[in-house]
């Protein structure tokens, strides 16, 4: 068997095990580590390192000028789903269709970037700071208080899932690397497979009146999620994949512990 037909395989593994061991942390921790937790570039980390692994350090170093506006229209994803969640009745249907609206623009948005062409970095991270900014003073409006999440059990069908959902969205990622080139990978790499499982989850199990409470500071905390690849675009081509994601993963860690305590600083850090 082709050595790359391995690469994919271990590339939807490793991530579906990710996805799987940070979603049952989601569920078993408090709504400000969650806000954590969703935010944490790990879909991200695996996705690019297995990209460096099948085409090469530099390819992916690269391709980091696509990632803001995609990685945007993820956080718009959440502004979508948490909208419509409260807008919809309250049936058994309505994450589901919550998801599709959200998930619908997710796709406009990387369809504008794969048509025209990725802007220049520097423009890419304005429009990034630009919508992520809106989304956040829109999620400091809300006023309502909600309640903390219900805990009740989840099957491991339903964990099943999620890993296999992440593994598909990481490999699909890769394989598109491959076939199409590193950029098509890199938008693919932030398509919003964490926010989306998790959020179907405790929307499910706690009604739409969670949501707020979880997302509130997400679009802050996923700056993280911009500094990882910008670590990425510089450690991968010096020290190689491995190291480079050793590197790249610590600081944004660091980077959200220091935002996190600037929170706290604040004012803010109840909700985070």
């Amino acid at each position: 068997m082709d050595i790359f037909y391995w690469q994919l395989l271990l590339s939807f593994l490793v991530g579906g095990l990710a996805v799987g061991i940070l979603s049952i942390w989601v569920e078993r921790t408090s709504t400000q580590t969650a806000a954590i937790i969703l935010s944490l570039p790990t879909t991200l980390a695996v996705t690019l390192f297995f990209m460096g692994w099948v085409l090469s350090p530099q390819a992916v170093s690269d391709s980091i000028i696509a990632v803001p506006l995609p990685l945007a229209a993820s956080v718009f994803f959440m502004f979508a789903y948490v909208l419509a969640a409260k807008k919809l009745p309250k049936k058994s249907w309505s994450p589901f269709l919550s998801a599709l609206l959200g998930i619908l623009f997710w796709f406009l948005m990387a369809f504008f970037v794969i048509l025209y062409g990725p802007l220049s970095l520097f423009a890419s991270l304005l429009g990034y700071g630009v919508i992520v900014a809106i989304i956040q003073w829109l999620f400091l409006r809300e006023k309502s208080v909600s309640p903390k999440p219900s805990r009740r059990p989840k099957g491991w069908g339903e964990k099943i899932f999620r890993s296999i959902f992440g593994g598909v969205v990481i490999g699909t990622a890769v394989l598109l690397s491959k076939l199409l080139g590193p950029l098509w990978g890199a938008i693919f790499s932030v398509f919003p497979a964490f926010y989306l499982s998790n959020m179907v989850i405790l929307h499910h199990y706690n009604g739409a009146s969670i949501l707020p409470r979880v997302v509130k500071f997400v679009p802050l905390t996923s700056t993280s999620n911009i500094v990882y690849p910008l670590c990425v675009g510089l450690f991968y081509p010096l020290v190689g994949i491995g190291w480079g994601t050793l590197f790249a993963y610590g600081v944004a860690i660091l980077y959200l512990v220091v935002l996190r305590k600037g929170l706290f600083l604040f004012g803010k850090g109840e909700t985070l």
